[in-house]
């Protein structure tokens, strides 16, 4: 699950001085006793920090504008409705622009997926997949990318997801796109016919236009005992969160199954979907997966590529088309 991908850009490393300086705006006399670069992230950096007079840690994130507008503004929305962290204060009037965040305990669920039992497998999927349902609450009046303006989050642009602009938007990153390079002539040519053979399915996605997350997987949800059970603490990053349909996310979510007792999880994160009210026909699986071709598409889309990471995406693709008839 992304491990060892290579950084989109390098950690913003700050000083003792430089973070105690943004942490005043929000808190006066402020004094930092310790903090810590977190690990984990691929483009933001998050530092984890602990106040003088304060028991709990707070967590600040350093990010670019429109994300800082755009994660404060999902946070809220999503506040008491679904487990995010609240977000305290926000300043997008620096050069580094930034969030202080409530820290929430837990363990990545990406953890779970490694060394997890039975049951805390079958905890945390239920958990996962019935806040993942709830994100269809949070509806927009449209498909699409979203922005903040004053302060309200809109849907600035139109993208929806049907056979058409995934044949487009396919055929855009694998034949006159950067990822090209990275899958290679043979391999491109291959995902663009498999795009066109099958666009078909897509006639029949879930045409509700509410939040997508986007990066829906293990590393950016957090669990953590509660009364006893594994339950999903806190849902992260929501940097590429759209309106749109939830097949994206489910097909983040099961983008990964080389894990033990994987299924295990997988029965339980759909039986928490079901719980929520959304029920799959018999074949969501090859819709989640057919959009979440995209995404892989998209990653690839760069300059930089990275060794680790266009092998792991190539794996993932040439196991979307091999695999195919047998989901």
């Amino acid at each position: 699950m992304k491990e060892n991908w290579e950084r989109v850009k390098p950690a913003t490393m700050l000083s003792k001085t430089e973070l105690e300086l943004m942490i005043l705006e929000y808190i006066p006399k402020a004094k930092l006793k310790r903090f810590s670069l977190l690990s984990g992230g691929l483009s933001n950096s998050n530092y984890k920090v602990l106040l003088e007079g304060y028991e709990d840690p707070f967590v600040v994130r350093l990010t670019r504008k429109e994300t800082c507008e755009k994660e404060a503004a999902i946070h809220t929305m999503l506040a008491g409705e679904v487990p995010v962290p609240e977000v305290y204060y926000y300043n997008t009037r620096t050069d580094t622009p930034f969030l202080m965040m409530e820290w929430k305990e837990g363990v990545q669920l990406k953890r779970v997926l490694q060394i997890g039992e039975t049951t805390e497998l079958k905890e945390a999927g239920q958990s996962i997949g019935y806040w993942l349902s709830k994100l269809g609450s949070c509806s927009f009046s449209r498909p699409g990318f979203l922005e903040v303006h004053h302060t309200d989050l809109k849907v600035t642009e139109t993208m929806e997801v049907n056979p058409e602009t995934f044949i487009e938007v396919i055929n855009h990153f694998v034949r006159d796109g950067k990822s090209k390079r990275w899958l290679g002539e043979s391999l491109a040519k291959e995902v663009l016919q498999f795009a066109k053979k099958h666009a078909h399915l897509l006639n029949h996605l879930d045409r509700t236009s509410a939040l997508v997350h986007s990066d829906f997987n293990g590393l950016n949800i957090l669990v953590d005992n509660q009364n006893g059970q594994l339950n999903t603490s806190a849902i992260l990053d929501w940097e590429f969160a759209f309106s749109g349909p939830i097949e994206v996310d489910i097909g983040n979510m099961l983008r990964y199954t080389g894990f033990s007792n994987f299924v295990v999880f997988e029965n339980a994160f759909l039986a928490g979907l079901a719980e929520g009210g959304i029920n799959l026909d018999k074949n969501w699986r090859k819709r989640a997966k057919l959009v979440d071709l995209i995404a892989l598409c998209e990653m690839l889309n760069n300059d930089n590529g990275g060794k680790v990471k266009v092998h792991d995406l190539k794996s993932l693709i040439i196991k979307t088309l091999e695999d195919w008839e047998n989901l």
